[in-house]
């Protein structure tokens, strides 16, 4: 016996039941996807010496090797040709520099440009050149807000796309698709820096959409939010909301839902 034998109007229950079931595994992929991207962060910035330990030892940290690598766009055995490379000196110097770099920026919340990062290296001992500092922040896509400023104020507003206050209105955050927020994560590896732009459903708390990149631009700011409209199909009434730090990768005038 089957559902055909209980004629009524409407689809059957078990299709809701279906896609809501296809729903949540999508979901569920997609944490398992972040949570391997999240070791993968762990395994590199912990300064694991190449070439040592088992690819079991490895994959116990970061998850499986395989799909890591997928996630990543590299193949296993340029992983593992990675991890037995020998870094020369100034390889090592250049990625300490980055990382004092960005450090630098990120605690004085992206505002300040290469001058400025400048005298904050000298003033913690780290004697760079400003011409330096300024290859690593365009080399890494660091621009302080303080030289996007003017563009910022020029762009005109979208009617439909207010920038102020839209998470203070009152509307039910409960319900899916209807806040969303965006976060950008800064990866230190082995080769330098990965940006990850995560876009978040604020109800369910799930990652709805994910992005990385060597650069830190507009670019994996919009493909993460591209991914998300791609994978929920959010109404196309105004009703969404997407929440930001006002960063200059989410005022550039490519950057819009």
């Amino acid at each position: 016996m089957g559902y055909d034998a209980f004629p009524g109007n409407g689809s059957p229950k078990i299709n809701k039941d279906y896609e809501i079931a296809k729903l949540e595994k999508k979901v569920e992929e997609l944490e398992r996807e972040n949570e391997i991207l999240k070791n993968f962060r762990a395994f590199l910035s912990q300064g694991h010496a190449r070439g040592a330990g088992s690819s079991k030892s490895i994959g116990g940290e970061i998850g499986p090797i395989k799909k890591a690598c997928g996630l990543m766009k590299v193949s296993k055995s340029g992983f593992h040709e990675y991890l037995s490379r020998k870094k020369s000196n100034a390889q090592i110097e250049r990625e300490e520099l980055e990382g004092f770099a960005v450090e630098a920026f990120h605690r004085r919340k992206g505002r300040y440009g290469c001058r400025r990062i400048d005298r904050e290296l000298r003033k913690s001992g780290i004697a760079v050149s400003e011409k330096r500092v300024l290859r690593i922040m365009q080399k890494l896509g660091l621009a302080g807000k303080g030289a996007t400023r003017k563009r910022r104020i020029q762009k005109k507003i979208e009617p439909g796309h207010p920038r102020l206050n839209l998470v203070e209105r009152a509307f039910a955050v409960g319900e899916r698709n209807r806040l969303w927020v965006g976060d950008i994560t800064y990866i230190p590896t082995r080769e330098g820096w990965l940006y990850l732009a995560a876009v978040i459903d604020a109800s369910s708390r799930k990652v709805v959409g994910w992005s990385m990149s060597e650069r830190i631009t507009e670019k994996v700011a919009t493909d993460a939010i591209e991914q998300a409209v791609g994978r929920e199909g959010p109404p196309d009434d105004g009703s969404l909301v997407f929440h930001d730090d006002q960063g200059a990768q989410y005022t550039s005038r490519s950057f819009h839902l």
